[in-house]
């Protein structure tokens, strides 16, 4: 499992970074569709509808109509019908995924990963080396000078221990 995560953290921080591009993406599509469509309605209602041609004229040049009085409001309070907000919440963006940052520490921290990859040989060679059948229950209570000394003896050469 500690393999898995060493080698797959990068490829699935890489993979939850384009997913959230590709998100965004679809959002900005989504949003650029919706302005056109306003746009094309505009348009439409320019060429086709005379009323509402009047109450843009109306607008872009602030006059009013013949016997009617026009009050001057802040520009913010004025409605525009060509103007549309189309901004996105960033909340849309962000991942919610709390396995992220765990994620991105394997995949970029290079002390964590030399560590765990320093564990990982070190119990694999445990693994290999006591967990066989002539070591039998004693390992447990082991300390790491034996884990040592059992490794040296294991892996010792036959003319080495003709020597002695």
């Amino acid at each position: 499992m500690l393999a898995a995560l060493l080698e797959l953290s990068p490829r699935l921080v890489q993979m939850d970074a384009l997913q959230q591009q590709a998100r965004k993406n679809a959002v900005q599509l989504q949003h650029a569709e919706q302005e056109l469509q306003h746009l094309r309605q505009l348009t439409w209602g320019l060429k086709n509808d005379p009323e509402f041609l009047t109450r843009v004229a109306l607008q872009e040049f602030r006059t009013a109509p013949q016997g009617e009085t026009q009050i001057s409001l802040d520009p913010d309070l004025v409605y525009d019908p060509r103007e549309v907000d189309f901004s996105v919440p960033d909340s849309l963006y962000e991942s919610p995924d709390w396995q992220m940052p765990v994620l991105q520490t394997f995949a970029v921290s290079r002390p964590v990963r030399t560590r765990c990859y320093a564990a990982l040989i070190l119990l694999t060679l445990w693994l290999f080396v006591c967990c066989q059948g002539d070591c039998g229950g004693a390992m447990h209570a082991s300390t790491l000078s034996q884990f040592s000394s059992r490794l040296t003896q294991r892996y010792r050469s036959s003319s080495d221990t003709d020597r002695t």
